[in-house]
């Protein structure tokens, strides 16, 4: 459940990236959608170690893409109308996430798909070694 919770406000951050105008925004809604995408690396590998070190190297290029746009864009004030679009886009992932609680998942399903991840995982892990050797 809690990839589905995940993927979902992926979606509706890059939702939210299309729409906004002001570079300083779309670097902290990019900025937010890496953490997002680093919690999901750390839920499907069972090892957030990886994810850490996704998350530095991702923190890293958004320092110093912000420090291109910051100096290129010019001082534009926030409009309380892109305020209000961003509230009114994540409470609807947010709506999407208790809609899809309330139809459900089975645990069942769940189940299946975290095999098909481990399977897939080995798979992967068994075609590099071979190469490698």
């Amino acid at each position: 459940v809690m990839e589905f919770v995940l993927l979902v406000s992926l979606l509706g951050l890059g939702a939210i990236v299309l729409g906004l105008s002001s570079p300083h925004l779309m670097i902290f809604v990019l900025l937010v959608q890496t953490l997002v995408l680093s919690l999901l690396v750390g839920c499907l590998k069972y090892s957030l170690w990886f994810s850490y070190i996704l998350f530095l190297v991702f923190f890293g290029g958004m320092l110093v893409l912000f420090t291109y746009v910051s100096s290129l864009a010019s001082q534009d004030m926030l409009e309380k109308i892109e305020l209000v679009n961003i509230f009114m886009l994540s409470m609807g992932v947010v709506g999407l996430v208790f809609i899809y609680k309330e139809i459900g998942m089975d645990l069942v399903m769940i189940s299946e798909f975290n095999v098909y991840i481990k399977s897939s995982e080995d798979i992967i892990t068994k075609v590099y070694c071979l190469s490698s050797s």
